[in-house]
């Protein structure tokens, strides 16, 4: 999917998958919460729409979110726009990406505080985080859910600081495409039936432990070869109610 002259694509982490409490992975990824099972995390790097794997990475949850989002930025370029969702904001964060020439729409954290440089005509502003000079949009939205729905608001950051060219209503409307790869991870197919292999990883043994030096099914670097092996694994859609607790 394509946003004008940009490739789109997004990043998410799902830390909810459970793995086997076998002494190797619970030496690597720590045991479970309450005697659990030990919990591993995953961060992807999609192609918006088909949602075909680009890159991922996997390790302990202990480690967060944009650590595991930072080892793929190598798979970033001019011609990219990213997408995330609240959380990637962090200022070395936003320097890294800017850094790899590639433009985002991200979501703020609620309490995140952004400076007003110049107010726009379609709503918007121009503020700067970090080193980063940024646009910032303010959004309402609705969600229906069947015979229910409720209204919120979110904030987007955004290096599409042109409100001529890329209007507020434009960006609201685009960024709704990253909650597509969200639902991925609840709808996409687990690999033998079993607990953490959506999306093509982690490979287990035998023995039920992780082991990453195996290189993952269905990973890509973007070559379209391996795309298309990846319409093998196309999930179901998933409504958005479904996680409404987690969105405005």
């Amino acid at each position: 999917m394509r946003f004008g002259p940009f490739r789109m694509v997004s990043f998410d982490g799902c830390s909810s998958i459970k793995i086997p409490d076998s002494e190797r992975n619970v030496e690597w990824f720590g045991p479970g919460s309450r005697g659990g099972y030990p919990m591993l995390e995953l961060m992807t790097l999609v192609e918006a729409g088909p949602r075909a794997l680009i890159g991922t990475v996997f390790g302990p949850t202990s480690d967060g979110e944009t650590a595991y989002a930072r080892q793929l930025l190598h798979h970033l370029g001019p011609d990219m726009l990213v997408l995330w969702d609240k959380g990637f904001d962090a200022n070395a964060f936003l320097a890294a990406v800017d850094g790899t020439g590639a433009k985002f729409p991200g979501r703020l954290r609620a309490n995140r505080r952004t400076p007003v440089l110049t107010r726009l005509h379609d709503g918007s502003y121009l503020s700067v985080i970090g080193t980063v000079p940024v646009r910032v949009v303010e959004a309402q939205i609705t969600v229906n859910c069947g015979d229910d729905s409720f209204t919120g608001s979110y904030r987007l950051v955004t290096t599409l600081t042109d409100a001529h060219r890329y209007p507020a209503p434009t960006l609201v409307t685009l960024y709704h495409q990253r909650w597509e790869h969200e639902s991925a991870y609840y709808a996409v197919p687990y690999a033998h039936g079993r607990p953490g292999t959506a999306l093509g990883g982690p490979h287990r043994n035998r023995a039920g432990d992780v082991v990453p030096a195996r290189r993952l099914p269905n990973i890509t670097d973007g070559d379209a070869g391996s795309r298309r092996g990846q319409a093998r694994h196309r999930s179901r859609p998933l409504q958005l109610h479904h996680r409404h607790g987690d969105r405005p």
